[in-house]
């Protein structure tokens, strides 16, 4: 079920993936604007990715794990598994966890990625190119962050350990005028997945203990996103979207957060993302 409620109101107003040794640490952070004052401009990196890919732990987990170290809460990642290097085998003793969904595989058909790992920064072109690989991303997040924000995310979440059911309140205020094809798309990723991992650096490249991070679980709204207003959103617009999602058995919670991005359905660039956990 999804309620919807929009008051506009005028106004003047990346640690690697790696082998672990012992438990699972948190390492999410919460991005959300919870300073009043502060309003970031924040980049998302959709990263193409697969437990079959040799190369990805080199040129997916552990460059995203330097692009954490240089933009700092700036950049938020979601891991998208889907074509060919996703594939798995129910009854195999290697790689039979499934880590695709309907939203990842529509996101990997929609954007033609042709290799892993491969990516979308804020789904804009950099260098006349939308999927780009993992060398360009730091050039283009760099571009995207030098945007003044256009708007401001604020995630609520509130999750009932009882059935599962976990509430997300998203509320935008727009900084800027917007326009009437604006969407609000929100994901839900999890951190931490231990399983296979293919890598082609290692004598045996296949890795049972691999730290599987940002992976996209699945869309709270449609894939490609809820659309925020039926008119362009005047500069000091507040739009507040409630939604409801029911986290499948396996999910961990506190590993899980809500990835919340405004996205114009036009151009498909995506304009401000925030993300919190759910606990």
């Amino acid at each position: 079920m999804k309620k919807l409620a929009v008051v506009l109101i005028a106004c003047t107003l990346f640690v690697a993936c790696d082998k672990i040794e012992g438990p699972i640490k948190e390492t999410l952070t919460d991005l959300g604007d919870v300073d009043t004052t502060v309003t970031l401009q924040r980049a998302l990196l959709e990263e193409y990715t697969g437990h079959k890919c040799g190369n990805c732990p080199e040129l997916g987990s552990e460059k995203i794990a330097e692009l954490d170290a240089l933009f700092g809460s700036k950049l938020v990642t979601v891991s998208v598994h889907a074509g060919s290097f996703a594939t798995f085998s129910p009854t195999a003793s290697k790689y039979n966890y499934d880590f695709t969904t309907p939203t990842s595989i529509a996101l990997y058909n929609k954007y033609g990625v042709q290799a892993n790992p491969e990516g979308c920064v804020s789904r804009t072109l950099s260098g006349g190119k939308l999927v780009l690989g993992s060398g360009a991303w730091a050039t283009a997040i760099s571009a995207v962050l030098t945007q003044e924000p256009a708007q401001r995310i604020d995630i609520k979440n509130t999750f009932n350990e009882a059935n599962k059911q976990l509430t997300v309140d998203v509320t935008v205020k727009y900084l800027k005028a917007g326009a009437a094809d604006d969407n609000l798309t929100v994901y839900l990723v999890e951190d931490s997945i231990i399983n296979w991992q293919k890598d082609y650096r290692l004598t045996n490249e296949d890795i049972p203990n691999f730290v599987h991070r940002h992976v996209l679980r699945g869309a709270v709204t449609p894939t490609f996103g809820d659309p925020l207003s039926t008119t362009a959103p005047a500069v000091g617009a507040i739009i507040k979207k409630s939604y409801t999602y029911t986290l499948k058995d396996g999910y961990v919670p506190k590993h899980c957060s809500v990835v919340a991005f405004v996205n114009n359905s036009g151009t498909d660039n995506v304009l401000q993302v925030a993300e919190k956990h759910i606990q």
